[in-house]
């Protein structure tokens, strides 16, 4: 199944009980608010949930420059980089995205370590509509209504009934496989590891929520 801009558009307009718009160029209100709020709200459910769509790996080369102290490479993220999820390495488990011994640190746009190439799982800026899930495109539509509802109907009646409405969509997507995966296990710290004499301690659970 494959939506467009302003199909996801229109499914805004209609959770706020607005009549739809051809185009996010058109005159009017309602069409310079989408155009506005429409990427910056992207983003913001791009990074909120773990989407399998939107989940890219990339193995990244070591910048010319090196940091100035503290770690040995830079390495530069890609251009449609949102978030990073984790760092990986052949010590990391192939269930868990963030289960890795590199130690590093992500800043300015770079991601720093001790080793190169640095590979890594990130959460990726898709505006290709053509690539959405449909249990994202209707979360996305009700971010977008909570988003230009007030300023669009300069009213407050039906705000709390689609925020109500927006977290109920968010929970059958974590029910679909839009944000599923297999569970990772996050292993205790050293000092957990200290309190148990067998060094056995972990407990399983999804890392984001």
């Amino acid at each position: 199944m494959s939506f467009s801009q302003v199909e996801i558009a229109n499914g805004a307009l209609t959770h706020c009980g607005e009549p739809s718009i051809t185009s996010l160029d058109q005159d009017g209100k309602a069409a310079r608010l989408l155009k506005r709020n429409y990427a910056l709200v992207l983003k913001r459910v791009l990074t909120k949930y773990r989407w399998n769509f939107a989940t890219r790996r990339a193995e990244l080369a070591a910048d010319p420059t090196a940091p100035e102290f503290g770690f040995a490479y830079r390495h530069r993220v890609p251009s449609d980089f949102l978030q990073l999820i984790g760092l990986y390495d052949t010590i990391g488990s192939q269930r868990n995205y963030t289960d890795t011994d590199t130690i590093f640190k992500l800043e300015g746009g770079y991601v720093l370590c001790d080793t190169t190439p640095a590979k890594i799982f990130y959460t990726a800026n898709i505006t290709d509509t053509s690539q959405y899930d449909p249990a994202f495109v209707a979360v996305l539509e009700y971010y977008l209504a909570t988003k230009i509802f007030y300023d669009l109907t300069k009213g407050a009646d039906r705000y709390s009934a689609l925020v109500q409405e927006r977290e109920k969509a968010v929970k059958e997507a974590k029910f679909s496989n839009a944000i599923q995966n297999t569970p990772e296990i996050i292993q205790a710290s050293d000092w957990i590891d200290s309190r148990f004499s067998n060094g056995s301690y972990y407990r399983i659970g999804p890392v984001y929520t």
